[in-house]
């Protein structure tokens, strides 16, 4: 997910000269995202009504997924890993993400 840093509840409202800036990073995130992870598709959600900030999920879909075709799904598998292979993730994404915003 990509929240915008200030609070503003649709996209509209987040002020044209910070706008791209933030579309920047929400690509930055994909583009991190799809490196890493090898998707077949990205796909993109915002939403609001729950949590009423401008925010993107950014979700990796696989062709033989479970839930390939299908927008909406309570079918998602449930991984745990430790810490330790959650801190590396989240490295290894942050790391990738900072070298794509270098370019």
């Amino acid at each position: 997910m990509v929240a915008y840093k200030e609070h503003y509840r649709e996209l509209y409202e987040i002020p044209e000269s910070d706008y791209l800036s933030y579309m920047k990073e929400v690509r930055a995130v994909s583009q991190a995202v799809s490196e890493l992870y090898k998707p077949d598709k990205l796909n993109y959600a915002i939403y609001g009504d729950g949590v009423p900030h401008v925010h993107f999920h950014i979700v990796a879909k696989y062709k033989n997924g479970v839930t390939w075709g299908e927008p909406f799904s309570d079918k998602l598998p449930v991984v745990h890993l430790s810490e330790q292979e959650y801190a590396s993730e989240i490295e290894k994404l942050r790391q990738r993400i900072n070298k794509i915003m270098e370019v």
